[in-house]
């Protein structure tokens, strides 16, 4: 009998020792869902440790998959978005830097010159959801208050911008996802916006002529090049 019970116990251990870990999604896959790989388009002073040369890792980064779901809280908005590169969905709260500045008197911000207030502080972007590492397309989560729900966004300077397959398309598949692996604790999903400053430059003309393109501000169509934006889903 207590041979018997050695003999279970040992096929027990070989069939889980021998079964397979869980299959991930082909790379060519993932590139078409969310768009390939890509280094960050730049990065700032403050997001590599001076003494180490290492990328700094958010430290309250929540990276979202079927098993393990990230959480939001409305009182914590805004929060950066960005899919890795074997397709997980990281997530951190858009945070001060500890190695960033402080802009007493405010100031404009080189990469998209936008002006920002007094007291503004250098704060966390995609890069440090990644380390530094290689992302496929990414945004925002924004809390609405007016509506209470969550609005999702495209706006990476890192990881959206610059890059041939960050279109519609891949924002689309990137929301489906998120919305299985990312928990809002009760409040809905609400817009997802497709910004087109973030857009190929090759279908950035083509989204211009759209007749369902809008403006942050319909009162300052002036500021076309900046503001307009095509609203994928209410």
């Amino acid at each position: 009998m207590k041979s018997m019970r050695h003999f279970l116990a040992g096929a027990l251990f070989l069939l889980m020792t021998a079964a397979p870990a869980p299959a991930k999604a082909p790379a060519a896959n993932l590139d078409a869902l969310y768009g390939a790989p890509s280094t960050p388009a730049y990065v700032k002073h403050y997001e590599v440790d001076k003494k180490t040369d290492k990328f700094w890792l958010h430290p309250y980064l929540q990276v979202a998959n079927a098993e393990h779901p990230a959480f939001l809280e409305p009182d914590k908005a805004p929060y950066n978005w960005v899919m890795d590169a074997d397709g997980n969905v990281r997530v951190n709260v858009e945070s001060r830097n500890p190695y960033g500045r402080k802009y007493e008197n405010g100031y404009i911000r080189p990469e998209d010159n936008s002006k920002r207030k007094p007291g503004t502080t250098e704060k966390d972007g995609h890069v440090s959801t990644l380390g530094g590492g290689m992302g496929r397309i990414g945004g925002e989560f924004l809390y609405d208050k007016e509506t209470n729900t969550w609005i999702i966004n495209n706006k990476s300077g890192r990881y959206s911008n610059h890059n041939p397959d960050r279109k519609p398309e891949q924002l689309r598949n990137a929301v489906a996802l998120i919305k299985k692996v990312v928990n809002t604790a009760g409040v809905p999903w609400g817009k997802v916006i497709y910004l087109v400053r973030y857009a190929p430059k090759d279908i950035r003309d083509g989204i211009l002529a759209d007749p369902k393109l809008q403006f942050n501000r319909p009162d300052k169509k002036e500021l076309i090049e900046k503001d307009p934006y095509i609203l994928l889903s209410e």
